[in-house]
């Protein structure tokens, strides 16, 4: 799995791992090898990714 980028999900989105809803209403994207795309938690990237959080922020819509 590839974090793709970091980002606002809709609020029943659940996590990819923990299979609950993101309640926080943003998530990391994960892209698969066959270029299937996932929903995780921060608590997911802590446990289970070596991630640098600064590079995935949140974008900035005008």
């Amino acid at each position: 799995m590839t974090v793709i980028k970091r980002d606002f999900v809709p609020e029943n989105t659940k996590s990819y791992y923990y299979t609950r809803p993101l309640s926080s209403g943003k998530a990391y994207f994960l892209e698969d090898a066959n270029g299937k795309i996932f929903y995780a938690s921060k608590n997911y990237i802590d446990e289970h990714l070596k991630v640098d959080y600064q590079r995935y922020r949140t974008l900035q819509f005008l």
